[in-house]
């Protein structure tokens, strides 16, 4: 939540957001996650391996949601038909 917040919020920069400290914990601890820039301009950035990981995560959270919700093919064919 803090890292949302500090996207959200403050465009990703560490300057005045309140808890930058909390989040140069996280992006320590975390492999993709870091912080880039000097002084005013110490931003968050994520990496190519963390987008995909999101990724990851949610297709198959999207495929469960339309089976329940029998949205129809898992793969839709898009027709020319007007």
């Amino acid at each position: 939540m803090i890292v949302r917040n500090c996207i959200a919020h403050n465009n990703g920069f560490l300057e005045n957001f309140g808890k930058s400290r909390r989040l140069k914990s996280i992006a320590k601890s975390k492999s993709h996650i870091e912080i880039v820039g000097k002084s005013m301009s110490e931003r968050i950035n994520f990496t190519n391996r963390f987008c995909y990981s999101r990724i990851e995560f949610f297709i198959p959270m999207f495929r469960r949601l339309f089976d329940v919700l029998d949205f129809g093919p898992e793969y839709p064919t898009i027709s020319d038909e007007k």
